[in-house]
């Protein structure tokens, strides 16, 4: 009997960056200009997220993909796919479609005069860092990029293995400080009931089979 959906992707990818010290929006929608004479958003974002330089919950060990913070805020876009490789979508890779610095001067990382710059350092290299920042462009799907690790190495690339290997050992490791969790949304009592009494490698294997039939 096939097994029936059960959880959403993007949730999914949501709790594994709350977990990890993240503050996110999701769905975040880039709307025209006051003058546009178009009234529909140019696209939206997966996720946009922020992770300060001194986070720290009860001493709990995050994931080495944010190891490379260094004291810095972390502020990052994530396109999140349910299968197939890390892709970043046109809207997030073209400078000419000039979504990135909408979304900057939405975050209000960065001063008004430093946005297009900043901008310009995401498109050529998917990163952008200085001694008080670090922004990313995060791809998370089933699987890596090959040409993504040969080419654009800059962009931070996670899958659903990562994603769920590690709420799996959150969840294991620390299970008394996070037994009371009854404010948790759905997915998140979802992932708990999935991760008891199971290892690892079985965990990711139901999660993934109770995501939705493509």
């Amino acid at each position: 009997m096939p097994v029936k959906t059960q959880f959403n992707p993007e949730r999914v990818a949501y709790w594994f960056f709350r977990l990890n010290g993240c503050l996110q929006i999701e769905k975040f929608a880039v709307h025209p200009d006051a003058d546009s004479e178009r009234n529909q958003m140019r696209t939206d974002a997966d996720m946009l997220g922020v992770r300060f330089p001194y986070r720290n919950e009860l001493g709990m060990e995050d994931t080495p993909l944010f190891s490379d913070q260094r004291g810095r805020t972390l502020a990052f876009v994530a396109e999140v796919k349910q299968g197939g490789r890390c892709r970043l979508n046109g809207p997030w890779s073209n400078p000419k479609k000039a979504n990135l610095p909408r979304v900057l001067s939405a975050m209000g990382c960065f001063p008004p005069e430093r946005v297009d710059n900043v901008a310009k350092a995401l498109y050529e290299n998917a990163i952008y860092e200085d001694e008080r920042a670090l922004f990313r462009m995060v791809a998370l799907a089933a699987e890596r990029n090959d040409y993504y690790t040969r080419k654009k190495p800059n962009i931070l690339q996670v899958t659903w293995n990562d994603v769920l290997t590690f709420i799996h050992h959150r969840f294991r490791t620390y299970r008394m400080q996070k037994m009371d969790h009854g404010q948790w949304d759905r997915t998140g009592h979802l992932l708990w009931g999935f991760s008891e009494k199971k290892d690892s490698a079985r965990f990711v294997e139901e999660v993934l089979a109770a995501f939705p039939r493509t």
